[in-house]
């Protein structure tokens, strides 16, 4: 009877296993799939040196049409993510500016003449100098500057300094790290370099993924890391997840307890007086906090998975 129950669990396994497999073939074959540019492309990592030349590594893959490399441009990333915080920063400084100057206006207190030549911005004839924002270069010890101009300089350095950080970034070769994404004539062809294995691939360069929709879903970060960064990597996180699940058993053992406070409180001779509580604190002691406290503990899992 056991045996026919294994036969009928693998029969619906490989059943479904083949149907599965039959209607993906369908849906990448179909015409609104395959026309998109995502099938034809594979991303490979851990290419190594030479393979970091567009010639050489287009020779060596069968119906490539077009490369991509993956740069470092973590040098361009700091200057954009600085040349955001200071256009926020010059927003906010200008409507705090703007907010002074209508407030200062309705009031009709205006301090200079409205003549040109006097002022520089409509501003400067409702808002006195010492009254504009203004930003300290280091936090409390700093000096004091106009908020409005420091930003607007610093915009002013940092906007070629991020062109020029472009041009180097599409120009030079040696900040290619060893992946790229590489396009393809056919889906066929993309299909047939994915699923090929690494060893028989030229160089020993890995096959990671095929038909990534969109940027967002890359980890951009993660692209350059080598193969032997990649397993001591794998080794770690498989060795902190053993130790995790071997250790959170622990705290989940304590908070599960709780539900038999009775057994718990005979067992543990000073947590004696809990007996003596009223029945509604009991109740939320052996009913509420356990599994409030083990869902908390579980939802902290994920987290310190990602490393946040």
């Amino acid at each position: 009877m056991f045996n026919v129950f294994v036969g009928f669990i693998t029969y619906i396994i490989t059943r479904e296993t083949i149907y599965y497999i039959n209607l993906r073939e369908a849906y990448f074959s179909s015409p609104r799939v395959s026309s998109r540019l995502s099938p034809r492309i594979v991303l490979f990592t851990a290419l190594p040196g030479k393979y970091l030349d567009e010639s050489v590594l287009k020779a060596s893959l069968p119906f490539a049409k077009r490369i991509w490399y993956v740069c470092n441009c973590k040098r361009l990333e700091e200057l954009v993510e600085e040349q955001e915080k200071c256009a926020k920063a010059l927003e906010s400084a200008e409507v705090k500016l703007s907010k002074i100057a209508v407030k200062k206006h309705v009031k009709g207190e205006m301090h200079i003449s409205a003549d040109p030549e006097v002022t520089t911005s409509a501003t400067d004839s409702w808002v006195l100098k010492k009254e504009r924002p203004t930003v300290k270069t280091i936090p409390i010890i700093g000096k004091k500057l106009d908020a409005v101009d420091y930003y607007r300089k610093k915009l002013a350095e940092l906007i070629p300094n991020i062109e020029a950080e472009q041009k180097r970034c599409q120009t030079t070769k040696g900040i290619r790290v060893s992946a790229a994404f590489v396009e393809f004539e056919t889906q066929s062809a993309a299909q047939a370099a994915y699923i090929k294995p690494f060893w028989k691939q030229p160089g020993n360069i890995q096959a990671s993924a095929i038909g990534i929709p969109g940027k967002e879903d890359v980890v951009w970060p993660n692209l350059g890391i080598g193969k032997l960064e990649k397993v001591i990597r794998t080794i770690l996180a498989n060795a902190i997840i053993v130790l995790l699940i071997l250790f959170w058993s622990i705290p989940v053992g304590l908070a599960t307890a709780l539900a038999d406070i009775d057994k718990l409180s005979e067992s543990v001779k000073f947590l004696g007086f809990i007996k003596k509580l009223p029945k509604p604190i009991l109740g939320l002691i052996s009913g509420l906090l356990p599994s409030t406290l083990v869902s908390t503990l579980l939802s902290l899992v994920p987290s310190i998975c990602r490393g946040k």
